[in-house]
């Protein structure tokens, strides 16, 4: 019987990053974004999530409206969430669904978010 370590698969020269630069006629894709996943600890309230990507309206996408999508869609060049970014899902898209849940679940709306310090999570959030 022969055995895999599962560590071993994450070494760099398996990796994407790695095969680039030896497969030929091979280009990566260098896309990036971010995700924002939000969800209580019983996990029978699942947000929609928060999805920052470099382009506002991507070729993938054309022809369909963003508020289809299972997904809060933000941009930026970097596709980081910026503090205004944050912000604006924090009252916007957070606190009217965690309202609509407490509600529908008749709880009264007390909902404590846990953030870690990230550069993207306003420092003022935390006063209330």
């Amino acid at each position: 019987m022969k055995r895999a370590y599962f560590g071993n698969a994450c070494h760099a020269e398996h990796t994407l990053a790695k095969m680039k630069k030896t497969a030929p006629g091979f280009k990566a894709a260098k896309d990036t974004l971010t995700l924002l996943f939000c969800g209580n600890a019983e996990g029978d309230c699942k947000m929609k999530p928060l999805l920052v990507y470099r382009s506002e309206n991507p070729r993938a996408l054309k022809g369909l409206s963003k508020n289809m999508l299972p997904v809060h869609w933000a941009s930026n060049k970097k596709a980081w969430v910026t503090g205004q970014r944050f912000e604006d899902w924090f009252t916007k898209d957070f606190a009217v669904e965690a309202e609509q849940y407490c509600r529908k679940q008749n709880l009264a709306f007390k909902v404590l978010l846990l953030l870690d310090n990230a550069p993207g999570h306003p420092k003022h959030l935390g006063q209330h």
